[in-house]
């Protein structure tokens, strides 16, 4: 009875072994984000106890965005149609699942302490800092081509909240770079919040919405009223938004970056409108009275 045991135990633990784990979890990944123009590579794959993976180097992306996890952690099952996860990179933690219901599949995701500028590439642009928000995708693989997220999702809400950070670089570009090698997006220079909060959704012709956002960034406050991304003529992404900005100190550098802006009537509290519109790479500014 105990060599039929030990048999048993060596066979089992030889099935485990030489069992195609990468080969199941590629599938099954895949299967989910079908559709979706998102690829992912793994770098690592092994058996997490007692039902699941563990998925070392993940790289996340499309042709031109992608993101770099250290780990995830990926719990399957054969008879359930939702994959559960939770990683870690970034700098911070995320989790979140994959669901299918009668509408079709849905991703959910929620992070903390996020940092980009540790792992994701963004084209040209560089943004830094510690964000937590959560971002919900619904239809994945439904939606519109032209639209601003292509076929990824049909739906979808955003809520990010970013603490002492910076962007710099030049805007994301759908156009090659030049042959010196520098971006052909708009050049932002650098620049240094304290503190900003984004809230955004895809409405129903897979356009993104600006719901609300606030920030404070070189000693001027700025606020977005109304603006929305939009599918542009080939393939660039059209922008249109209503913001406002006023100083929050007496800094020469407050001074200097609302000097830089185009003039605009300024009200009692100290706000000034201005109008952006244009493609996403290249906007352009113009101020209001």
């Amino acid at each position: 009875m105990k060599r039929i045991g030990a048999f048993a135990l060596l066979l089992a633990a030889f099935v485990v072994w030489n069992f195609p784990h990468r080969m199941i979890v590629e599938r099954a990944i895949s299967k989910r984000l079908a559709g979706t123009d998102v690829r992912i590579s793994i770098d690592n794959v092994s058996w997490a106890w007692p039902v699941g993976y563990w998925l070392e180097g993940v790289d996340i992306g499309t042709d031109t965005y992608s993101t770099n996890l250290d780990a995830i952690r990926v719990g399957l099952s054969i008879f359930s149609q939702e994959l559960d996860f939770e990683a870690t990179g970034c700098g911070g933690t995320l989790e979140g699942s994959i669901t299918r219901d009668d509408e079709g599949r849905h991703l959910w995701v929620e992070f903390t302490g996020i940092d980009p500028s540790s792992c994701a590439k963004l084209d040209a642009l560089i943004v830094g800092g510690s964000i937590d928000g959560r971002l919900d995708l619904r239809d994945l693989g439904a939606g519109r081509r032209t639209g601003v997220l292509g076929r990824t999702a049909a739906r979808g809400t955003l809520q990010a909240h970013a603490r002492d950070g910076t962007v710099s670089g030049h805007l994301p570009s759908r156009s090659p770079a030049t042959q010196d090698g520098t971006p052909s997006g708009l050049p932002i220079g650098s620049w240094e919040f304290n503190d900003a909060r984004l809230e955004a959704h895809v409405d129903e012709n897979k356009d993104v919405v600006v719901d609300a956002f606030t920030a404070r960034a070189e000693g001027v406050e700025w606020r977005v009223t109304s603006g929305s991304l939009f599918g542009g003529q080939a393939g660039r992404v059209g922008i249109s938004v209503s913001m406002q900005a006023r100083r929050l100190d007496d800094t020469s550098r407050s001074k200097a970056i609302i000097g830089l802006l185009p003039k605009a009537g300024e009200n009692d509290e100290g706000w000034r409108r201005y109008r952006i519109s244009g493609s996403l790479d290249s906007p352009k500014m113009i101020g209001l009275r």
